[in-house]
């Protein structure tokens, strides 16, 4: 009986999970109907079978779950699956050949696919048809000769770069122990040279690791596994006499780095481990990839980091700007933002394409600080003299993400340990959920894998976006992005590990009368569940949540016509009369709004002749509210030309979250030169209120519109 990916994530949930695991989580979590759940479920039952394990538990209202013989089996079982019992996914086949064809210098005739990847001529074929376009991108040539089969042909460079992209696309979806086994499988099947197989990838992590301390810096863990298997391939193809170019000038720059050096001693040590010879461009383009890892931390500072570190500050200047919003601790946020784009610059420049398997989440479920996300990116992109991709833009909005609403908390009681192998801004917007959601919980920490396993804990509770070893404390495994029954999950197992005096009292009480009709064997185990069970989650507000679209906000009673007025001042004065006389505002935030331009200039022009004022949310909000001022005669901030405004939006925002879906739509109505034109010359209420409906559609963004 075949695994699939949903096979082993299902798996994987049942392993960590204490308690029963609803369907319905599973169908919310993997995006499937209840059917093909069930299905899944019946593969499982018979894998475990073929393993002499017993099948999954099954309790109706309630619940699926493991047999205590099969959790302890399974993770030995799941790292020795092999390719005859796990079913590729269309992306994960495309991957899998992808790599096979371009890691080697020899043709696969198309049975060899097939036995690979386990699927018919037929689902080969059209896999092979869907790699041909996924590889022009690359410029890149799927070639076949009938006698020979298939074969990918180009300039050392591409083929390069395509490696790096497919093993991102096959990792994101597979545990590296499997992926390292398969990788061997085809070097083995090569024979090239005997040392680097053997062994190989176990001697060049160990090498790169013992690089960080020379470099300064900490490899995110997925990245240092990521950088030893493509330098294995990449080992493999120069000593198939396959080597890539270098231009002079580029050279130069980066033998002048820091990780040059580093790339140079692991060059010599593997020269010796693996008896091959490391050409000096091999050593140099090494150094691109060391420059291009992601980092948990890194303490070197140059040149570089100097300029780049103007550019992030510009970049969170802009998004606070754009937002509407000012960071509590925006030193912070520079800081770890600069980790994440300084590896990032170098993957940009260099074209090392790596998938985020968060982006398209990011874009759908918080659309909004994405798109300002990538109006603030432009002074990253000037930087690096490139676009930046969605991808990179995902990581970016992660971190904004992140550090919103970080203000004063409740002092804390219980601790938290976040475990996360992909870097700071995944572990982030993490801490962010768990802060959201649990006020008295406190995110003590957040560390690497490595990390986890070295240091002593000091928490009440361990979460971690993978599989860990379980040590003395709880360990709970949950997604970057908590979908709506994790979250569910997570009040049941808070709610259960540090009760309020109510539900422990219910789940004895409970406990107390089952043990009257029947024998309890696992009495503590018993209580734990019926604490899980009977907790009942709290409502909270998230990112999703109360977010009004534009039109909700400036409706007809809040816009005011007017043809001129004395001065910039009394602009804002009448543009929030409307929110004054409902009372959404108090008077005492008209004038910081005032007090604020007049301390930092005239910052609220986010386009020609439109200005945004707004202020703090402690000035003086009652509600979340906007109101806009249109005016026939510009009035001017300064004596400069480009200083004139003559259409007016107040901003009342009650935090930093509520007012971003219709503050997005804005941002896209605003970014229109033709619609600017419209607002600023339109002397007509219905005309701005028609154009405002257009731009206010739920569709442009992923956040669900507050109810009344």
């Amino acid at each position: 009986m075949f695994l699939n990916q949903r096979c082993t994530i299902i798996l994987e949930k049942l392993m960590n999970s204490n308690s029963y695991v609803l369907i319905n989580e599973l169908v919310e979590e993997l995006k499937v109907s209840r059917r093909s759940i069930y299905y899944d479920l019946e593969k499982i039952d018979g894998w475990l079978k073929n393993h002499g394990l017993p099948p999954v538990s099954r309790i109706r209202f309630t619940g699926i779950s493991l047999h205590p013989k099969t959790k302890e089996a399974i993770p030995s079982l799941i790292k020795t699956i092999n390719t005859q019992e796990y079913e590729y996914t269309v992306e994960e086949r495309k991957a899998w050949i992808a790599i096979c064809l371009l890691s080697q210098n020899r043709p696969y005739h198309i049975d060899d696919l097939m036995q690979m990847t386990n699927v018919s001529r037929t689902t080969t074929i059209e896999d092979l048809k869907k790699l041909k376009e996924d590889l022009l991108r690359y410029r890149l040539q799927l070639k076949y000769e009938r006698k020979h089969g298939y074969q990918i042909a180009g300039q050392e460079n591409n083929i390069r770069r395509a490696i790096v992209y497919f093993l991102s696309r096959f990792y994101t979806r597979n545990d590296w122990k499997g992926i390292s086994s398969q990788i061997h499988l085809i070097l083995n099947n090569q024979m090239i040279n005997r040392q680097i197989e053997e062994n190989g990838l176990q001697k060049i992590y160990k090498i790169i690791t013992e690089s960080e301390q020379l470099l300064g810096k900490q490899f995110t863990d997925d990245v240092l596994m990521s950088l030893s298997i493509r330098l294995l391939l990449f080992i493999n193809r120069f000593v198939q006499g396959h080597i890539v170019s270098i231009d002079l000038v580029e050279k130069k720059v980066l033998q002048a780095t820091r990780e040059y050096v580093a790339a140079r001693g692991i060059a010599n040590q593997l020269e010796s481990a693996l008896a091959i010879h490391f050409p000096e461009n091999e050593t140099v383009y090494m150094t691109i990839h060391l420059l291009g890892a992601k980092v948990n931390t890194f303490d070197a500072e140059d040149e570089q980091g100097s300029a780049l570190q103007t550019v992030v500050q510009q970049m969170v200047n802009d998004f606070e700007t754009f937002a509407c919003i000012q960071f509590q601790q925006k030193d912070r946020l520079v800081n770890n933002l600069l980790v994440h784009l300084k590896p990032a610059y170098y993957r940009i420049k260099y074209g090392i394409d790596v998938e985020n398997p968060l982006a398209e989440t990011i874009k759908t479920k918080y659309g909004d600080v994405f798109d300002i996300t990538r109006r603030a990116a432009h002074h990253f992109e000037g930087f690096t003299g490139n676009p930046v991709s969605d991808g990179e833009l995902a990581y970016i909005a992660m971190h904004f993400l992140g550090w919103i609403n970080q203000g004063d908390r409740v002092t804390p009681r219980q601790k938290v340990l976040i475990v996360c192998p992909n870097g700071v801004g995944t572990s982030r917007i993490l801490q962010k959920q768990l802060e959201d959601l649990f006020p008295n919980l406190e995110v003590s920490d957040v560390v690497s894998t490595r990390q986890y396993e070295e240091m002593e804990l000091n928490v009440d509770v361990v979460l971690s976006t993978s599989t860990i070893r379980r040590r003395n404390k709880p360990v709970w495994i949950v997604n970057p992005i908590l979908n709506e029954s994790e979250k569910e999950m997570l009040y049941k197992k808070v709610n259960a590990l540090f009760p309020a005096r109510k539900n422990s009292w219910s789940a004895q009480a409970l406990l107390e009368m089952i043990k009257k009709y029947a024998t309890v064997h696992q009495e503590d185990k018993l209580l734990q569940e019926l604490k899980e069970y009977i907790s009942s989650p709290v409502k909270t507000i998230d990112l999703n949540q109360c977010s009004p679209s534009l039109n909700r906000l400036i409706t007809d009673n809040r816009v005011v016509m007017e043809k001129e007025v004395a001065n910039w001042q009394s602009a804002i004065r009448l543009a929030a009369a409307p929110l004054l006389h409902e009372g959404t505002i108090t008077e005492h935030y008209v004038e910081a709004m005032i007090q604020q331009i007049e301390k930092r200039g005239p910052y609220i022009l986010l386009a020609p002749q439109i200005a945004i004022p707004h202020a703090r949310a402690e000035d003086g909000v009652n509600q979340l509210s906007m109101s806009l001022l249109k005016l026939e005669k510009s009035v001017s901030f300064s004596s400069k030309k480009e200083h004139e405004a003559k259409l007016f939006i107040v901003l009342a925002n009650i935090d930093d979250h509520a007012h971003l879906k219709a503050l997005a739509q804005l941002n896209r109505m605003l970014s229109q030169a033709e619609v600017r034109k419209k607002l600023v010359q339109t002397n007509r209420k219905e005309k701005i209120l028609q154009l405002i409906d257009e731009y206010s559609l739920d569709e442009n963004t992923g956040v669900r519109t507050c109810q009344d």
